[in-house]
């Protein structure tokens, strides 16, 4: 027997046909990825080939959420010695934009390095956006360690 289906237009510029087996097994085509972000609500009904005076009505709400985005940030030496510098790195997906701070500004969202001259102890941090509201801000401790000069008296 065949599956009982329903037919939908309008939720985006495409739209498709649901099948379902029971209400709980409902696949929608296209799929989610041909929407864009946003919430999007249909009123479904079923109806039964077989017997079409047998009706399922339900409300379906899909919601088209921005991926998250994914960093790694780090240094590299994390101790230094003045007058010393260390890299540092990042990379990102899913990612629009990224900055560095202090001193660094704006970088690529993807991925890079960047050097990086503290003079005293440093938080560095990389802050991304994404799609939507999506943020992400990781830290990274950079240690300055100042040389100890020895004295050396006069004869």
């Amino acid at each position: 027997a065949a599956a009982p289906s329903a037919s939908w237009v309008g939720m985006s510029a495409s739209s498709g046909t649901l099948f379902a087996a029971s209400v709980a097994d409902v696949a929608v085509t296209p799929d989610a990825a041909s929407f864009g972000l946003g919430s999007y609500s249909a009123a479904i009904t079923f109806v039964d080939q077989a017997n079409p005076a047998i009706e399922k009505h339900v409300s379906v709400v899909l919601n088209v959420n921005p991926p998250d985005i994914l960093c790694s940030f780090d240094a590299d030496p994390k101790v230094i010695v003045l007058p010393g510098t260390t890299n540092l790195y990042w990379s990102c997906e899913n990612a629009s934009a990224c900055s560095i701070s202090p001193e660094i500004g704006l970088v690529d969202p993807r991925s890079g390095t960047a050097p990086a001259a503290p003079t005293s102890n440093t938080v560095y941090v990389l802050d991304c956006v994404g799609a939507g509201t999506s943020t992400i801000r990781l830290p990274v401790d950079v240690i300055v360690n100042v040389p100890h000069r020895e004295e050396i008296p006069p004869r």
